[in-house]
């Protein structure tokens, strides 16, 4: 034990226990009694000083024992004591805990957020939940339809951050843990200008000019949080007369008729073979358009049966997939990633 120690125990006074610099984490996300976000709660970081005399000692961990203790459902402390003579003191380290509501609806979207980064929407949440957020004085609803399906693109600022949903890293690939969509149609716009698909959804109209008009109609709340994805999309190459996949990086996006609807023959047959459906579409429930309103689909029309480069796919009447001319206005219904 410390010279300082000596002296305290010779009489002079331990007068003070303080924590001039707190832990590393003092914010823990805590949920049916355990505490999630990879490490458990510890005083990794803090500095614990006990002030004896006119001195002050900063102490090391075997000459101070801490516990932690749950003081309500946002709140908690780590209480800190040192023995030094024949005198005890304590100080309380504050902790703030961010408690999920199983009802997605009941969540902020700063809390979904944290939920998903932490990998543990799918232990909470169920596929089909709905959050609803006021748009522009419209209340609108946002659905779950899928868990760890769509991967982060290179310029989000979480694809190099190793604790972004860590136990869905796969194949060099992040995953965004919660992807949603729209439950109602957004509005109706065409795919492009002109009737040409030429260029895909990487170039067309409904990719840089209305997504990123949908994007900006969302609450700051909402954009504080959404990932960029990469959404691989073919596009027809003249160069070798072919479909080919191309990487989209996207905020705000429409799905792919194979993600809706799973494989169809009208779609880019590579599109059918990289693409997955989602997982509420997966498991049968209906598709999210109106049975008289045609839903765009980011797939063209597959290069070997539209030689005229002119169609983009929609899908009414269930789940049948059909094209028209990319500028024919039918609805949209926006997904995005958290």
């Amino acid at each position: 034990m410390s010279e300082a120690f000596l002296v305290g125990n010779n009489g002079v006074r331990f007068k003070r226990l303080r924590v001039p610099v707190p832990p590393d984490k003092t914010t823990y996300l805590y949920f049916n009694g355990t505490f999630y976000g990879g490490t458990d709660p510890d005083l990794t970081g803090a500095k614990i000083v006990a002030d004896i005399g006119r001195s002050e000692v900063t102490l090391t961990p075997d000459n101070y024992t801490y516990e932690m203790n749950i003081l309500s459902d946002t709140s908690a402390e780590f209480l800190v004591e040192a023995t030094i003579g024949s005198t005890t003191k304590r100080v309380s380290i504050p902790l703030v805990l961010r408690t999920p509501d199983p009802i997605l609806d009941n969540n902020s979207w700063r809390m979904i957020s944290i939920v998903s980064a932490a990998g543990l929407a799918g232990e909470i949440w169920n596929i089909g939940d709905i959050k609803t957020e006021t748009i522009n004085g419209t209340l609108k609803s946002f659905r779950i339809i899928g868990f760890d399906h769509d991967y982060l693109d290179s310029s989000d600022s979480r694809y190099s951050d190793s604790s972004y949903n860590q136990d869905a890293y796969a194949d060099g690939k992040r995953y965004a843990g919660i992807t949603f969509q729209t439950t109602e149609e957004w509005d109706k716009d065409k795919m492009n200008m002109s009737a040409t698909n030429v260029g895909g959804w990487k170039t067309c109209l409904m990719r840089t000019n209305v997504m990123p008009a949908v994007y900006e109609s969302f609450t700051d709340d909402m954009k504080a949080v959404i990932r960029t994805v990469n959404k691989r999309t073919a596009v027809y190459l003249e160069s070798n007369n072919r479909d080919n996949m191309v990487d989209c990086a996207d905020e705000v996006f429409i799905l792919a008729a194979k993600e809706l609807v799973g494989s169809n023959t009208s779609a880019p047959t590579i599109e059918n073979t990289e693409l997955s459906q989602y997982e509420y579409y997966a498991n049968g429930n209906p598709l999210p358009h109106d049975e008289t309103q045609p839903e765009w689909l980011r797939s063209t029309h597959k290069v070997e049966s539209c030689s005229s480069h002119e169609h983009f796919l929609y899908v009414k009447s269930g789940d049948r997939v059909e094209f028209t001319n990319a500028n024919i206005y039918y609805d949209y219904y926006p997904a995005f990633c958290v």
